[in-house]
């Protein structure tokens, strides 16, 4: 049982948007937070000298924006949580509580700024700040998380390499896609359907599916061959023969298509290194 659970921990995951994307992330947890704070009032808050509870919360919800950045970026440079193809379940909780936690230290500090200083030296006021930050933000945190959970939706049967199977689920209620990664050359965006070019004993053929190539994504998280390239394209990099291109973008010549796969520049830095690390 305890094996079982330590290799859930293990898995693959995205990483939460909250970490990925720091600045806007941030800005929407403080938005977030106010209003969870005004509408809900979860907690026994006082407004602070002259100004009006809304006005007090206000502050405090916008003086966590930066801290909260200043977080993300360090935790980044910690070699542990550097890499967010390598992001696992385990990496996830733990960011969490350490953002969470360092969450806490600046609020409480920042209340010395807000409130009466001689009534905050002490540890019930600190344990409240963490109370405070880790029931409101822990929420958002929580359901984004929670979100991509349908990363664990691709269900590996045989995880030897290539030879792995995995089930990609649809929007269509009882439709499911199984299919052998060593079999999968890329995936297309079509629409509202996703389009899997496979190569089978040496004859391609083609499964589509009702869903986002986003939703494939998240599904296909576990596997580090596979890499999105294009806001339309998945690539499995065990097909590719060769690419050309420059800083601008480039172009695929996979096996067992005339077809040229483009890689966007926004996805040429993890498309290298990615590339390097599984040629």
């Amino acid at each position: 049982m305890i094996t079982k659970y330590v290799t859930w921990m293990d898995k693959r995951y995205p990483q939460n948007y909250l970490i990925q994307r720091p600045v806007h992330g941030s800005v929407l947890m403080a938005f977030y937070s106010f209003l969870f704070v005004i509408i809900y009032k979860p907690f026994d808050l006082n407004p602070s000298g002259r100004l009006s509870f809304e006005a007090t919360m206000a502050l405090y919800v916008l003086a966590m924006i930066l801290p909260h950045i200043l977080l993300v970026y360090v935790l980044r440079r910690i070699s542990l949580f550097s890499s967010p193809d390598q992001w696992t379940v385990k990496k996830e909780f733990l960011a969490i509580l350490l953002i969470l936690g360092g969450l806490s230290v600046f609020i409480y500090g920042f209340g010395f700024l807000m409130e009466d200083p001689v009534n905050r030296f002490n540890l019930d006021t600190f344990m409240g700040s963490c109370k405070i930050v880790f029931l409101t933000c822990a929420i958002l945190y929580g359901f984004l998380a929670f979100i991509n959970f349908r990363a664990l939706g691709a269900a590996p049967v045989n995880s030897d390499g290539n030879e792995q199977i995995v089930q990609i689920k649809s929007k269509l209620k009882g439709e499911t896609l199984t299919l052998s990664v060593g079999d999968l050359i890329y995936v297309e965006s079509d629409g509202n359907y996703v389009v899997f070019h496979l190569l089978q004993d040496g004859q391609t053929r083609k499964e589509i599916i009702r869903n986002s190539i986003s939703e494939v994504e998240q599904m296909l998280n576990g596997i580090p061959f596979i890499v999105r390239t294009h806001r339309a394209f998945i690539v499995n990099m065990m097909k590719i023969n060769k690419y050309n291109g420059n800083s601008s973008g480039y172009r695929l010549q996979l096996e067992g298509t005339t077809e040229e796969i483009p890689v966007s520049r926004s996805n040429i830095e993890k498309f290298d290194r990615l590339y390097l690390s599984n040629r």
